[in-house]
């Protein structure tokens, strides 16, 4: 039972897609972690309120033309991540994700990838 970090395309359209990733995923989630916005971070949302889980909402902010979306921090409250992507369509944000989990020790994710 982990506090995961739920974060992915913002191309998903179909909540029925992201329960499907959240069921093969097998993690057992007892507190969601995410940024704002449309896609799976709605879904993230809408799914730790459905479920009666705690829920963390980071805020993006535009800092030097860039948005930081708190990746860190948020790694920091969470024991592992669940990536949805979409196939076919890379994503840098994901990108910038993947390369901080690397400053925190055995932290481990997995990608779940989705026809958006």
């Amino acid at each position: 039972i982990m506090k995961v970090v739920i974060i992915g395309t913002r191309m998903l359209n179909d909540y029925y897609v992201f329960k499907k990733a959240i069921k093969e995923s097998k993690i057992k989630i007892k507190e969601v972690i995410t940024t704002d916005g449309n896609g799976t971070p709605l879904y993230a949302e809408i799914f730790a309120r459905k479920n009666n889980l705690p829920l963390t909402v980071f805020k993006q902010k535009l800092i030097k033309k860039k948005v930081d979306y708190k990746y860190k921090e948020m790694i920091n409250l969470a024991d592992t991540a669940l990536i949805i992507k979409a196939k076919n369509y890379p994503s840098e944000q994901i990108n910038d994700f993947i390369k901080e989990t690397k400053n925190k020790k055995n932290f481990k994710y997995l990608i779940k990838e989705v026809k958006v």
